[in-house]
């Protein structure tokens, strides 16, 4: 196999290196095979800014127990199964009567450079070359992902129209919650670029829930760390009760697995010591109040004139906000302990009404 990265020009080559490959068969999704890292001896730097990998994959005729060669049957034997753990072999494609690749299959390339995060996805065609199969790809472009990260709240209001009718509202990019709520949600929501599907086994990326127990201090091993995976995901929960008083929350996510060495609070020194020396780009919401409020005046027009909400279901007459999705270097969000007396008003006389009294919340 041999492919073409174009990684940002600024990375190092040792970044580089430290770049996961995984080879899936698009007909079944089946993982064929796995590098974890680069062979430093097998990636050559083409020009400024375009790197070029080859390995081999062991096939049918490398697994045939009777092909004649040179080597003792037991020797050729150790050797193809050190090949075949070496290049992470999924164990279907093992031995020699395996449903091996064939020339005209279609062959999905992910590359994921663990440092940054960065991904490159490519679909290519396994071509017959020489009596072997080449797998050729033009350009494996590596860029931020596609994944994006976000707090939810849900609570029911014990006063007012909405009383005990259950409300669920996304928490913007450094907005807030309460203690008071129910719960609090973190969800993750991880696609190709193009808004595709993922492999489902593709190792991912550790995210780390942290909070502020300080000026400039962050406490991350004693709130939750979770897997990344592909697909949409609920990751955490937190139940009323959990968070006590005034909360700043901050997740990052590490570019590499759980299971593997995150490198999560592995800045040097200074204020950023308890954060990520290494920061993934996340997609993360921003609360666009211009776009709500020209599409909440629409859906006003629109009942006037006796049409369907805009932004809503029919017969829904309340308009979502609407978020951007821009790439940040972590989640942020509070939660605040907001405690009611009483809610009062003024009317059009200037008399103060008391809507809610002191003792009626």
């Amino acid at each position: 196999m041999r492919q073409k990265a174009r990684p940002d020009p600024t990375f190092p080559k040792y970044d580089l290196k430290n770049t996961d490959l995984y080879l899936y068969r698009v007909s079944n999704g089946l993982q064929i095979a796995k590098h974890t890292g680069l062979d430093d001896s097998a990636l050559t730097q083409n020009n400024e800014d375009h790197y070029v990998y080859r390995f081999p994959i062991p096939g049918s005729r490398f697994s045939d127990p009777g092909l004649s060669t040179g080597i003792r049957v037991q020797n050729r034997s150790e050797r193809r199964e050190a090949w075949q753990d070496g290049q992470n072999i999924a164990e279907e494609l093992r031995p020699f009567n395996s449903d091996h690749l064939r020339p005209g299959e279609q062959v999905k390339i992910i590359a994921i450079n663990r440092p940054t995060g960065y991904i490159g996805t490519t679909t290519t065609v396994a071509i017959p070359q020489n009596g072997l199969l080449d797998i050729p790809t033009d350009k494996l472009i590596m860029r931020a992902p596609n994944l994006k990260l976000w707090a939810e709240r849900i609570y029911t209001p014990s006063a007012g129209l909405s009383k005990d009718q259950q409300k669920r509202y996304t928490i913007g990019f450094e907005g807030s919650a309460l203690t008071s709520d129910t719960q609090v949600l973190i969800h993750s929501q991880w696609f190709e670029h193009d808004g595709s599907a993922l492999p489902e086994d593709l190792e991912g990326y550790t995210g780390r829930m942290a909070k502020v127990t300080g000026p400039n201090s962050l406490a991350g091993g004693d709130v939750a760390t979770f897997s990344i995976t592909p697909g949409s995901h609920l990751q955490l929960v937190r139940f009323q009760g959990d968070i006590l008083g005034t909360e700043h929350f901050y997740v990052h996510v590490s570019g590499y697995p759980e299971w593997e060495n995150p490198g999560i609070g592995a800045a040097s020194q200074g204020p950023l010591q308890y954060r990520p020396k290494n920061y993934v780009p996340i997609k993360v919401p921003v609360f666009d109040e211009a776009a709500t409020r020209q599409l909440r005046n629409l859906n006003t027009y629109n009942q006037q004139d006796g049409a369907q909400s805009a932004g809503s279901d029919a017969g829904d007459d309340k308009v979502a906000a609407v978020y951007r999705w821009p790439f940040r270097p972590e989640l942020q969000f509070s939660v605040f302990e907001l405690v009611i007396k009483e809610i009062n008003c003024t009317d059009a006389n200037n008399n103060a009404v008391g809507i809610y009294p002191a003792g009626s919340l």
